[in-house]
């Protein structure tokens, strides 16, 4: 049985780690000024949305608008006293010099100082309570201490740490099962906006780094990362022997499914796979089907899950291209490779809407920038 002492030193360093995590997260939520840019629109009937994709105006060709921000291929606007807007970059001329933030290089750089900050307060922290553990320890000793017990101090120090030892191990046989029908996602980091390592079935078991209230730090064939922890059923015992199912056997069931909207038209912005959807927007939506959250647009979801070479390229892959003329590795296209040297997206060319191309054709042989694996 633990100790009175040793469940308050575990309640102090629990409680220090949340207020520390309290003090670091309202630390990154200070904002940087950045100086926007006038934009005027080239065209009529260009879509302006709100950041959940919902439509709310549209702008004539010279309408003027701020440029406050760029994510991936969409600015960020200001406009008839609307802040946090969206617009096609393609679709706006800019009047002044760009001075004005990439809001995604923002959001991963503020991730990393965040995840850098949270780890060193945390074990400064825990440093001082077990320091305070220790010097309240040695004011509780006996004054007095047995003459036997001085000639063997070293070795009930060993009986003492074996001890702790073995309770340490007992306490760490616990692994997770995931307990979702659709599959969780297993995340570089504790957050939503995480990269996407892979997603895992449900019922598959992983192993245990730490247990948090909304994340959960686990090991994955080796790989070390985050699971939403409502999603994860924690078990006590040895982890069951498995391997992760193949990607191969979980891309055909992408591309099965992805192969259903062959034909859906070509919408900018769109991501109803029913009604029209754009290069980006198809495949979102068809990785959400399956539980599997990513970057919203092609020059984002990039950064999703790990490269792999042209020639390792596996169905339910995710195909980057550069269409934007001479091909200086800018991410502007995506699509999901189908197996066979043979992708599908939706396209906006002579060919407009979900259909199949191959990646031998001289136009995407030609564009073809790099590939991700997300399964």
């Amino acid at each position: 049985m633990k100790s009175s002492k040793a469940t308050n030193t575990q309640r102090k360093i629990a409680v220090s780690k949340y207020m520390l995590m309290g003090a670091i997260f309202s630390t990154c939520g200070a904002t940087t000024a950045f100086a926007s840019t006038e934009g005027v629109a080239k065209t009529d009937r260009v879509y302006v949305q709100t950041s959940d994709n919902a439509t709310i105006m549209l702008l004539n060709q010279g309408d003027s608008i701020q440029v406050t921000g760029k994510r991936g291929e969409l600015y960020q606007i200001s406009t008839g006293g609307i802040d946090n807007l969206y617009v096609g970059a393609e679709y706006i001329d800019l009047l002044g010099e760009a001075d004005f933030p990439d809001l995604d290089e923002l959001d991963r750089l503020a991730a990393e100082a965040a995840a850098a900050a949270e780890a060193e307060a945390i074990a400064a922290a825990l440093a001082a309570i077990e320091a305070e553990a220790a010097e309240e320890a040695a004011k509780e000793a006996p004054a007095e201490v047995a003459a036997e017990a001085l000639e063997a101090p070293i070795e009930e120090y060993e009986v003492e740490k074996v001890s702790e030892a073995s309770e340490a191990q007992a306490s760490s046989e616990i692994y997770g099962v995931v307990a979702s029908s659709n599959g969780l996602n297993f995340r570089t980091g504790a957050s939503q906006s995480a990269s996407v390592i892979t997603a895992l079935e449900n019922g598959y078991a992983v192993d245990i780094i730490s247990v948090g209230d909304e994340w959960t730090k686990v090991s994955v064939d080796g790989k070390t990362g985050y699971m939403a922890t409502e999603f994860l059923t924690i078990k006590q015992g040895k982890k069951p022997a498995q391997s992760a199912a193949p990607a191969s056997s979980k891309g055909d069931k992408f591309v099965s499914y992805a192969k259903q909207f062959l034909g859906t038209p070509y919408v900018w912005g769109g991501t109803n796979l029913n009604r029209g959807v754009d290069c980006s927007g198809f495949v979102y939506s068809v990785y959400r089907h399956f539980g599997i959250t990513l970057n919203r647009s092609s020059s984002s979801m990039v950064s999703n899950g790990y490269r792999v070479k042209k020639a390792d390229l596996q169905k339910g892959d995710l195909v980057f291209f550069d269409t934007s003329g001479a091909n200086n590795g800018v991410i502007s296209h995506v699509g999901m490779y189908i197996g066979n040297g043979q992708i599908i997206h939706s396209a906006s060319g002579k060919v407009r809407g979900v259909s199949i191309s191959s990646l031998n054709e001289a136009y995407y042989s030609r564009t073809y920038v790099t590939a991700v694996r997300v399964l």
